[in-house]
């Protein structure tokens, strides 16, 4: 019985933690953070220090991205071409607005020298109003409505 009324109180605490965070999520009377599916991040893999800034300014410059994060010396294992591969790269974090995603890919596919390069973007799914309307203002508008859905 002990047993069961613990299980029973640990299940509505965590239900309570969940419809907690949940509803922080979905308010959108709270100032200081704001859902948005408008807003991604996308990860990039680089070899150097070299065509990560190449990329990174590039990005900026042309307005595509708000932000570049360089997160040096990570360490990538994958199978290319039927090996098994482990490299030391950067990291690339950029944010930018979901419909510039393909003008992303475009920029950096035209400076990166793999054939494939890792270019992926997760959504942002909430964040603080002030920075995402900064991400919104250091950015082209884009009439490109291809990746809006």
């Amino acid at each position: 019985n002990n047993n069961n009324n613990n299980n029973i109180n640990n299940n509505i605490n965590n239900n309570n933690i969940n419809n907690s965070i949940q509803l922080k999520m979905n308010n959108n009377n709270n100032n200081n953070s704001i859902e948005q599916s408008e807003f991604v991040v996308c990860y990039c893999t680089c070899p150097n220090d070299e065509i990560a800034k190449k990329i990174s300014f590039h990005l900026i410059e042309s307005k595509i991205a708000a932000c570049v994060n360089i997160i040096s010396s990570i360490q990538s294992i994958y199978s290319w071409e039927n090996k098994i591969e482990c490299d030391n790269e950067l990291l690339l974090i950029i944010k930018t607005k979901k419909n510039l995603t393909n003008q992303v890919i475009e920029s950096i596919k035209s400076k990166h020298p793999y054939q494939t390069p890792e270019v992926i973007f997760l959504p942002i799914i909430a964040g603080s109003i002030d920075y995402l309307n900064w991400i919104t203002n250091s950015t082209i508008q884009s009439n490109n409505n291809s990746n809006n859905q």
